[in-house]
């Protein structure tokens, strides 16, 4: 927060759980952190890391048919430049067919917000 201070203020706070958040679910979640902390931060402070371990495959390209799933309303998303932009950006790494699907209205955590629609994707993707 100290490096990025604007960030924080502009994020909208919720005054209650989304529709595709039912409590119990939320509840999970809340008795995980409670007993060990939020590990999904652990991606973040692995990115350094990742960079040493992954470089040669910094030239390489997907070679196997790739299908890149997100919300429209994704904050990741916005900030590479919209839709169109990060379409674009993901084809240079792909030698192979990819298909983007981006869901109107569904923001990062679309496996839960559009599950339904995630899961048909997903199957007619691996039945092809």
């Amino acid at each position: 927060a100290a490096a990025a201070p604007g960030l924080w203020s502009r994020i909208p706070r919720p005054h209650s759980l989304p529709k595709w958040l039912p409590n119990d679910e939320f509840e999970v979640y809340v008795k995980d952190f409670k007993q060990s902390g939020w590990n999904g931060l652990n991606w973040y402070k692995s990115k350094d890391l990742d960079y040493m371990l992954l470089q040669h495959l910094e030239k390489k390209k997907i070679e196997q048919p790739t299908i890149f799933l997100a919300g429209s309303k994704d904050l990741v998303i916005q900030t590479l430049g919209g839709e169109e932009k990060v379409q674009n950006n993901l084809k240079q790494f792909c030698s192979s067919s990819l298909d983007c699907v981006f869901y109107p209205g569904a923001g990062h955590w679309i496996q839960q917000e559009k599950a339904e629609e995630v899961n048909k994707e997903l199957l007619l993707f691996f039945r092809e």
